[in-house]
């Protein structure tokens, strides 16, 4: 992964589509994908939109190292003094809307 000293990855964590719809299944994904996609169509954010399927106890998401307990999550990540990619910010579920969070984030 290519990440400069300086600058930020986001991760997007969403449910998947439901196949009749064609919308995400969770609720509060509906609600926030319209402000992130805004938010990140801009070309200085980089943002990766992951769907992590079902609510699954035994979804590989929960685990280490995502963690991904909420959805939406919205992580971000940077390049720590060492080299390594860290998680540096979390925003989950309806904080999302909440725009000052969000910018505060990006």
């Amino acid at each position: 992964l290519r990440l400069a000293q300086d600058s930020a990855l986001f991760i997007v964590f969403l449910s998947s589509n439901d196949p009749h719809t064609g919308q995400p299944w969770h609720p509060d994904v509906r609600l926030a994908l319209p402000s992130l996609e805004t938010t990140f169509s801009h070309k200085d954010k980089r943002a990766i939109f992951v769907p992590v399927g079902l609510p699954e106890e035994r979804n590989p998401w929960r685990k280490d190292p995502w963690r991904i307990i909420n959805i939406p999550t919205v992580a971000r990540y940077e390049r720590d003094y060492t080299g390594q990619i860290k998680e540096v910010g979390r925003l989950i579920e309806r904080n999302i809307l909440d725009a000052r969070r969000l910018q505060q984030l990006v």
